[in-house]
């Protein structure tokens, strides 16, 4: 029998899924600087994105939009 899901459990899926996957190229809101997301820290829900071969930082969803030219 299949078991039924609450709103609560649809809720917590739809809020644990990702906005961006590894590879994406995203802008950061605050200083516009193109980076690429690397890696995903599910614990923090942060994205790390790299701007160049040595400068990378946690940002959430809410400070990144999808890099468009």
């Amino acid at each position: 029998m299949r078991k039924s899901l609450k709103a609560e459990d649809i809720s917590e899926r739809i809020d644990s899924m990702q906005s961006f996957k590894v590879g994406d190229v995203v802008t950061i809101l605050a200083t516009k600087v193109i980076g690429t997301v690397i890696y995903f820290n599910e614990k923090d829900n942060k994205y790390l994105v790299r701007f160049n071969g040595t400068q990378q930082l946690y940002y959430a969803d809410t400070e990144l939009v999808p890099y468009s030219k």
